[in-house]
């Protein structure tokens, strides 16, 4: 039998014992993300701020300080959610996507060391114009110990809550706001200008006639102490209502 044969058999008992493993599907996934991470990178005006972009650029990079820090905060908002559904199971809050409406906005306003939160709701279904104001207390707890026994309060204290039909000028006059404050183009948070005595503002919207595409649209947008045409938007909202926002004496 010559050298040759005898190398050749060995090879083939090697790779029997040894098979060639394939190619992940994962190896293709990261080639795909690293292009499209190269890419973003070498646009001018891309927004490498974003998110989901630092997100795939800490995963490419192994960043293990990044996902460390990104489930601590994930653990936090998980939290917060639960607390925020049971909110609105207290308040009765649907979210706007199943509310039927063509179109809608929710405006949550809260001023900070106040007891008390507004929410405005106001939805459009054809040129019906529908406005709900709340205006309510939560408690941080709902479980409190008196006289030795657990007592279960709600979560909410709801002091205001009523409905109104808009006239559909009225509904004409949000949309320019909304238009000139480009509200569906902005970000969602901007939380850098956080000051003493500050108010939180947040206005959630939804349409099913979105500017660009077919599929149903959803924007959430939150700013704190906001001046210019975001405030406009919420100051409006509540001129529609006839209340004036709680804690808060001056608007720029």
């Amino acid at each position: 039998m010559s050298k040759f044969f005898i190398f050749i058999l060995a090879l083939i008992s090697l790779c029997c014992r040894h098979p060639v493993t394939q190619e992940q599907p994962q190896t293709f996934k990261d080639s795909v993300v690293k292009r499209f991470l190269d890419i973003a990178e070498s646009i001018e005006f891309y927004d490498t701020s974003n998110y989901d972009y630092t997100i795939l650029s800490a995963y490419m990079n192994n960043d293990s300080g990044f996902f460390s820090r990104m489930n601590k905060y994930l653990v936090f908002y998980n939290e917060y959610l639960k607390n925020k559904q049971k909110e609105d199971a207290c308040l009765h809050l649907i979210r706007l996507s199943e509310l039927g409406a063509d179109e809608a906005y929710r405006f949550r306003y809260w001023a900070l060391l106040c007891d008390y939160h507004q929410t405005i709701t106001i939805t459009r279904t054809g040129d019906s114009i529908k406005l709900r104001y709340l205006e309510y207390r939560l408690w941080d707890d709902s479980n409190d110990v008196e006289h030795d026994k657990k007592i279960i309060k709600p979560v909410c204290d709801i002091s205001k809550d009523f409905e109104k039909d808009i006239p559909l000028s009225a509904w004409e006059e949000l949309k320019k706001r909304i238009k000139y404050a480009d509200y569906w183009g902005l970000k969602g948070r901007n939380d850098d200008n956080r000051v003493l005595d500050g108010s939180d503002w947040q206005i959630d919207g939804y349409t099913t006639r979105p500017g660009y595409g077919t599929v149903p649209q959803v924007q959430s947008v939150k700013r704190i102490s906001p001046s210019g045409a975001v405030a406009e938007i919420g100051l409006y909202l509540f001129k529609l209502t006839n209340q004036k926002p709680i804690c808060h004496k001056t608007f720029n």
